[in-house]
């Protein structure tokens, strides 16, 4: 059930709304619910979700491929061997997309464990690679 998360889905919803590139981090106690927070927030926008689990970080990261492959319905994804987030995120943010995309990766404190590059940066390669790229 989903109750009294306004001011959180309000802030949320600012940081969408605003014009330049955002990376939000939604952080807490485990159980309290922000993921059905981040769900509900969602639901209406275009968005990829990926959840994060402790598996090999390639497949992890053909995981997260596919799912940016079916959002864009790009096949030609799904054949490129990419080796890190970053590339994918590239790819992404190199794409012409007619709205604004948000991209939730829940348990990111897994995709740290299992990718070093990822936990030392600061602000994540990912974010600059958006930042450059926009």
């Amino acid at each position: 059930m989903f109750v009294n998360r306004q001011k959180e889905l309000r802030l949320l919803e600012e940081e969408y709304l605003n014009s330049n590139f955002r990376f939000t981090i939604v952080y807490g106690r485990r159980r309290v619910g922000k993921t059905t927070l981040l769900k509900e927030y969602i639901s209406a926008k275009p968005y990829i979700y990926f959840l994060v689990t402790l598996e090999a970080l390639p497949t992890v990261i053909e995981r997260f491929q596919n799912l940016v492959a079916d959002f864009l319905e790009d096949e030609f994804l799904r054949e490129i061997k990419f080796k890190s987030f970053e590339q994918i995120f590239s790819y992404l943010v190199k794409q012409n997309l007619s709205k604004k995309v948000v991209v939730v990766i829940d348990e990111f404190q897994y995709l740290g464990k299992l990718d070093m590059s990822i936990r030392q940066e600061k602000p994540t390669k990912i974010s600059k690679i958006v930042l450059r790229n926009l």
